[in-house]
């Protein structure tokens, strides 16, 4: 019998261990991001989203990185504080804004981009350059399959062959029957 403690991941599901991957990862690291950098992984990577696209909004931030509406914005009024962002109010629409990165945003970008280099070659370290390759290229072919039109369709006829089959199985179950 194999004892919890000796399995790497308690769920095979796929999406599990890429979760749970990535949550470990971000843990371990997120201190030396906070002491190197004054941010958080999750603080640098909405840092970076609206340094490339400058003008983004709060909604867009969430749909683009899949946080919360309510952490994305607990982040956001941190980058503010620190003044590494700053809002733009929509010349069109004062009820919108845009968010942008001010220079010292800018700089602090540049020193996660060091601190997120150095620290990636260690998580792979146990991987060879070959199986890194193929890695990110199996990651890349996943998610442009998950965001694909064909993905979603299959979900659709998935989740109705499932309701059909349920509700067969329900039928052949009800008394009388």
């Amino acid at each position: 019998m194999v004892k919890h403690s000796e399995k790497v991941f308690l769920n095979e599901r796929l999406t599990f261990r890429l979760d749970v991957l990535a949550q470990e990862a971000i843990s371990a690291n997120d201190a030396i991001f906070v002491k190197t950098v004054g941010c958080t992984i999750r603080e640098v990577r909405v840092l970076r989203l609206i340094d490339d696209l400058p003008g983004i909004t709060f909604i867009e931030i969430c749909r683009a990185t899949g946080l919360e509406r309510s952490l994305a914005s607990r982040i956001i009024r941190r980058l503010l504080a620190l003044q590494l962002i700053r809002r733009d109010n929509d010349s069109e629409d004062a009820r919108r804004f845009g968010l942008s990165t001010t220079d010292l945003g800018k700089r602090r970008r540049r020193e996660a981009r060091g601190l997120s280099n150095s620290l990636e070659l260690l998580l792979c370290d146990p991987l060879t350059p070959s199986e890194q390759r193929q890695l990110n290229s199996m990651l890349d072919r996943l998610a442009l399959w998950v965001r694909s039109a064909g993905y979603k369709q299959a979900l659709a006829e998935h989740d109705s062959g499932s309701s059909q089959s349920t509700a067969s199985q329900k039928r052949r179950k009800a008394p009388g029957r």
